[in-house]
């Protein structure tokens, strides 16, 4: 059911991007504009840890002491010590007595 006249006609054209309408110049050295800031090529250390050497995990190097144990039956090494009582401070006079002061008593 084509009907003459009933579809609407683009009268823009089909090739947009062709050699002549292209305004590009980068093919042109030294026609653009220069770089805002150029890099140093330096590397950032700004709010960063990474030039310090240990502070940055390393997941792969991981390496324990501790000797592997059944997960069922676990053994545990458990920290052991010696019981030191503590000393019985020496008494020396009692600060709450209020005897030598002249006229702290009732006579």
């Amino acid at each position: 059911m084509n009907i003459t006249g009933t579809k609407p006609h683009v009268w823009a054209k089909k090739e947009v991007n062709r050699v002549e309408f292209n305004l590009a110049n980068q093919d042109i050295e030294g026609s653009g504009p220069r770089m805002l800031h150029i890099g140093l090529d330096k590397p950032e250390y700004n709010l960063t840890n990474n030039d310090i050497a240990g502070t940055k995990t390393c997941i792969n190097k991981f390496i324990t002491t501790r000797e592997p144990s059944n997960p069922l039956n676990p053994v545990y090494k458990l920290a052991s010590f010696t019981y030191v009582p503590p000393e019985v401070p020496k008494f020396i006079r009692d600060g709450m007595t209020i005897t030598d002061i002249a006229g702290s008593r009732a006579q």
